[in-house]
């Protein structure tokens, strides 16, 4: 009998029945709890530095949002003021000064208006 073969038939006889079981039971209770042991042993400073670290970087990251919304808030006004600047060249500017032409009224309307306020006033002047 060759050597693998020696040592299937031990692990044959060894997990019959219900010991394959406990003995899975067993790996899988025992191999969570001895890795957490392992790797676990100091552990709490490691988690603390990490958390101290990250709450440095929080503060960090809010102080700059605060930066970003007064530097907008700054730029907003520059830019109105920009635009307020722009406008007042434009208007003031004769090249750019927009000239509305005067519409004459009809004389027509003018005369007939003034003709009867005319005769109106001949009328009471001479009663």
């Amino acid at each position: 009998m060759s050597f693998a073969n020696r040592i299937r038939a031990t692990f044959n006889r060894s997990f019959q029945g219900g010991n394959l079981e406990l003995y899975r039971f067993g790996l899988y209770l025992l191999f969570p709890i001895g890795f957490m042991y392992y790797f676990g042993i100091g552990l709490e400073e490691d988690i603390e530095r990490a958390y101290q670290a990250h709450i440095q970087h929080e503060h960090k990251q809010r102080e700059n949002e605060r930066v970003v919304e007064v530097k907008s808030q700054q730029l907003e006004k520059q830019m109105e003021r920009l635009r307020q600047i722009a406008l007042d060249k434009l208007t003031d500017s004769p090249s750019y000064s927009i000239k509305i032409p005067e519409i004459p009224l009809p004389r027509a309307a003018s005369d007939s208006s003034s003709s009867t306020f005319e005769t109106a006033a001949q009328d009471d002047g001479q009663q």
